[in-house]
């Protein structure tokens, strides 16, 4: 059986932002999109979303969190973007892990 996958997003404020998404989403082969809390007005999305993927691709808008449902059988799999500009990245557990793995290694010369 061939997998499939949706992408998504939550909370966004701008419908261009969410039209890149889809387009994104549309060229990789997405099996559907989908919206949670977000303002997408389609023709200000479609400035972005040159593919005008809606018209191709199952697109599901859920008013809040307590409304999203996924398709039988699919896994939520989230990804979050930090708040804060990259200059505030060394507080992120990534950055912790960078210095780790900086910390063991072995010191060259006596």
């Amino acid at each position: 059986m061939k997998g499939y996958f949706g992408i998504g997003v939550e909370g966004i404020s701008k419908a261009v932002n969410v039209g890149t998404l889809f387009r994104t989403a549309h060229a990789f082969g997405a099996s559907f999109v989908f919206t949670v809390r977000a303002q997408y007005n389609r023709r200000e999305g479609g400035q972005a979303d040159t593919s005008d993927t809606p018209r191709s691709v199952p697109t599901h808008h859920f008013a809040g969190l307590e409304d999203f449902r996924l398709p039988l059988g699919c896994r939520l799999v989230g990804i979050e973007s930090p708040p804060r500009p990259a200059t505030s990245a060394r507080r992120s557990g990534a950055m912790r892990c960078q210095r780790s793995a900086r910390s063991t290694r072995p010191r060259s010369g006596p």
